[in-house]
């Protein structure tokens, strides 16, 4: 019996852990379970609206990612719409390159919470980080690769009928062990159909397409797919060169390069990226209708140009 709860113990499974209060056979103090199956076991990440911690899920008996509303937000109307948007969006999408839903469910206080595949390994932001600080570029070939990854995880995610709105290196995770690219983070998705609400902080300012900013001379723009092809070209960018296209720490300068400024040309900051200036120009176009209409057209024409040079 578990000294904790009094559940009979299956010692044949898990090394006799509990698979109501997750406390394993000798421990002093059980852990904390949410919905009798997922046992916590460290905080991975805090957000500005949510909390992520490491799981064991003790049905399948493998770790998970467990995300919930941070608590400072857990009475937040618009919080808690966000979050059971960001589930509903997930779940709606199967693709190997995006993060998969392993569940749902309620905390011990009745705040719902998302169970997602853990995977480990770093960010693409980390990545680059970890390049610039060697003085060194991530390889052109591995960067239109992961670049490709998300073309095609953007491609399900529309095709599942929602725009993702926060493409952006700290939301991609690359598995260490096999090197495959995860776009996370869905708190920011909608669907076309209520992608209406513009402001500097709804996404990330250095990834924003002009249509995101509440701006007079956006304000006649949609937010669409080609709102991520913006986003993507930006990660690209700066997967490609170490660099956003707009670097700028000041919020109104950055708001201006988006709306009138041209991007700067990749080869400035990496002179072998020549033949990709044309493709990331026209992924970062102000007017969504000159930009790529989908981001495997992006992923198409940047890998197009790079092999026509080999």
């Amino acid at each position: 019996m578990c000294i904790h709860c009094g559940e009979t113990l299956d010692t044949a499974t898990a090394a006799g852990t509990c698979v109501r209060c997750g406390a394993l056979r000798g421990t002093p103090e059980p852990p904390l379970v949410l919905a009798r199956r997922y046992r916590v076991e460290r905080t991975l990440g805090v957000g500005s609206m949510g909390v992520v911690h490491l799981a064991h899920d003790l049905k399948r008996n493998q770790p998970v990612a467990l995300k919930l509303v941070s608590p400072e937000h857990a009475r937040d109307p618009d919080a808690l719409y966000r979050f059971s948007r960001e589930a509903a969006a997930l779940a709606a999408v199967r693709h190997p390159n995006v993060v998969r839903v392993a569940g749902v469910g309620e905390d011990q206080d009745g705040k719902s919470f998302v169970a997602m595949e853990y995977v480990k390994g770093p960010s693409l932001e980390e990545i680059i980080v970890e390049h610039a600080n060697r003085g060194a570029f991530v390889p052109i070939a591995r960067a239109l690769g992961v670049v490709r990854s998300l073309a095609e995880a953007l491609g399900a995610v529309h095709a599942a009928g929602f725009i993702h709105r926060d493409v952006k290196p700290s939301n991609v995770l690359i598995e260490e062990v096999t090197g495959r690219p995860v776009l996370l983070d869905f708190g920011l998705a909608r669907t076309p159909a209520r992608a209406s609400s513009k402001s500097i902080g709804t996404g990330t300012p250095w990834y924003m397409a002009p249509e995101q900013l509440d701006d007079e001379e956006a304000r006649e723009l949609e937010l669409s797919a080609r709102t991520d092809v913006y986003a993507l070209g930006c990660t690209a960018f700066e997967l490609l060169t170490a660099s956003p296209p707009f670097p700028s720490i000041d919020l109104d300068e950055l708001r201006g390069l988006h709306l009138r400024a041209p991007p700067p040309a990749a080869s400035s900051l990496r002179p072998e990226l020549a033949p990709l200036d044309a493709s990331l120009g026209c992924a970062l176009a102000k007017d969504p209708s000159d930009r790529f209409p989908t981001p495997n057209a992006l992923a198409d024409a940047l890998e197009h140009a790079w092999r026509a040079t080999c």
